[in-house]
């Protein structure tokens, strides 16, 4: 159900003022009161409405109030009041403001919300009450006020209120400051919130289906996006694993490189994290809200906020603001999602390096001679790997070169299992970097120049036919780059690393 905006006017006199020319102004003011035909118009001039006495009679009789069957069409917190003792406790009023709310819908919308009856109108009014005291600062307990419902024959259906402090106290110095001079003025923001009171009451009903709609809408595309991330993580991880991948998905592709740009330490955070993370966090977004399933989804949800938004008003602009602010949303929602994938990866490829560059330590006897700390440092790399205790303590022992007493290495290889502390992407990469090691992760497609580098190390670490030499070989890099020899090494550059810059090979 599409429904118009709620129309909600509302103003204020203090009880000497004249208003004669509020017949006028709601009578012809676009949007307010479309009720009011000339005919009616000059009734109101002839007849002086001048007080808000006449006024409460205008409400009370003229032509198309919905009277049920009483003298008038008045009704109050208690029913229906007595006409002349409300007119003469208006009359008696000296201070306080009085405010006149109206509250209109068209014609179509009010047989769709059932709004044809007086009982539904005095119903919402009688609900709102509350939301008129916060707006004009009247007490609640002080809160006096009539209606009521007008239901002409062309026109909108439409309510007038009227609302004052039955203390005759003076209530405007509790809502703000005095706007232009006059007593009485309500603040935009308790308007806008008295709008929205209204609106909540009156269309309850349709917009409760609307925001249901909304919320479906939002947990399918967060349901279809975060499977779709989650098939490319294992994407990866099949190929981290060897498995043969006939054709690597592009979503894979954009995470593997969005994860290059991760630091591997602290929380990943959408707002935190570097421009160039967030750029290319935005493009899988972008890659995501355009695929058919998420894409028809987050249409239905970008129409539910237009139309939540069309309750309140017409305007064009503010409308397409709706919707471009949804959209927003939306892809505020799945960027945490596509960096965590990210993050999996990079843990992926982490793992990946500590394994395969776990012949290069054993080889070279990295640890022998190392402190305890560097050593259980190394344990902790072999457990975020996910490698087995057994193979984990053979790995200790050969890389120490057997230095330490093996049930010392079986005690720290228990204890550290057992904290289950996984290192953190930097870390490792920095003892890698500190050790020489080269950054031995899976990659998505080999190349020619991937294979050149490759012998290139394999001829500078030993003879080809060594064991060390051979894993080696088998390891798919799948990433261009240079081999740099650091600065200041003594045994001949042994250990290259892959300038990070580089990216992934095409």
């Amino acid at each position: 159900m599409t429904l118009g905006p709620l129309v909600v006017k509302v103003s204020y006199a203090t009880p000497s003022a004249k208003d004669g020319a509020h017949a006028e102004y709601i009578a012809t003011r676009p949007g307010t009161d479309l009720s009011v035909t000339p005919d009616s118009l000059a009734r109101m001039v002839s007849r002086d409405v001048s007080d808000d006495a006449t006024y409460t009679r205008y409400i009370a009789e003229r032509p198309g109030v919905v009277a049920d069957g009483e003298a008038h069409g008045l009704f109050d917190e208690q029913g229906v009041p007595d006409l002349s003792s409300v007119t003469s406790e208006l009359a008696g009023l000296t201070q306080a403001p009085l405010y006149r709310v109206i509250v209109s819908v068209n014609r179509i919308d009010a047989e769709e919300l059932g709004l044809d009856s007086k009982a539904q109108w005095e119903r919402h009014v009688r609900s709102s009450v509350g939301a008129l005291s916060a707006a004009t600062g009247i007490p609640r307990e002080n809160v006096r006020w009539v209606a009521a419902h007008h239901d002409p024959a062309a026109g909108h259906p439409h309510v007038h209120i009227m609302v004052w402090d039955k203390t005759d106290s003076l209530a405007y110095k509790r809502v703000g400051p005095s706007h232009g001079g006059s007593d009485g003025h309500i603040p935009a923001p308790r308007l806008k919130a008295l709008r929205g009171a209204f609106t909540r009451e009156i269309y309850g009903a349709v917009r409760e289906g609307v925001y249901e709609a909304k919320g479906r809408a939002r947990s399918e595309i967060r349901t279809f996006g975060t499977t779709s991330l989650s098939l490319a993580v294992e994407e990866r991880r099949r190929i981290g694993s060897g498995i043969a991948v006939p054709m690597v998905s592009g979503l894979t592709r954009d995470l593997e490189a969005l994860s290059r740009t991760l630091p591997g330490r602290g929380r990943v955070a959408y707002k935190y994290v570097s421009p160039e993370t967030k750029a290319a966090a935005d493009r899988i977004v972008d890659k995501l809200m355009s695929s058919g399933p998420i894409a028809e989804r987050a249409n239905a949800y970008t129409d539910a906020a237009v139309e939540l938004k069309r309750h309140h008003t017409a305007d064009p602009d503010e409308l397409a603001s709706a919707r471009a602010s949804a959209g927003a949303d939306l892809r505020e929602r799945l960027a945490p999602e596509v960096l965590q994938a990210a993050v999996s990866i990079q843990l992926l490829r982490t793992a990946e390096g500590i394994i395969r560059t776990a012949p290069l330590v054993v080889r070279n006897h990295l640890l022998e001679g190392t402190s305890e700390a560097t050593r259980v440092f190394y344990a902790r790399a072999l457990m975020t790997a996910r490698i087995d205790e057994n193979t984990a303590a053979s790995v200790m022992v050969k890389a120490c070169r057997g230095d330490e007493p093996l049930e010392a290495t079986a005690t720290r290889i228990a204890a550290v299992f057992a904290e289950d502390q996984p290192l953190r992407p930097s870390e490792w990469a920095a003892w890698r970097n500190e050790n020489m090691l080269p950054e031995l992760s899976a990659g998505l497609q080999q190349s020619a120049a991937t294979l050149h580098l490759l012998e290139q190390v394999s001829r500078h670490l030993s003879s080809r036919s060594s064991p060390a030499v051979q894993e080696i070989a088998r390891i798919d890099w799948g990433r261009l780059g240079r081999a740099t020899r650091p600065k200041g090494r003594t045994d001949g550059g042994r250990g290259m690393t892959l300038d990070p810059r580089d990216g992934l090979s095409s």
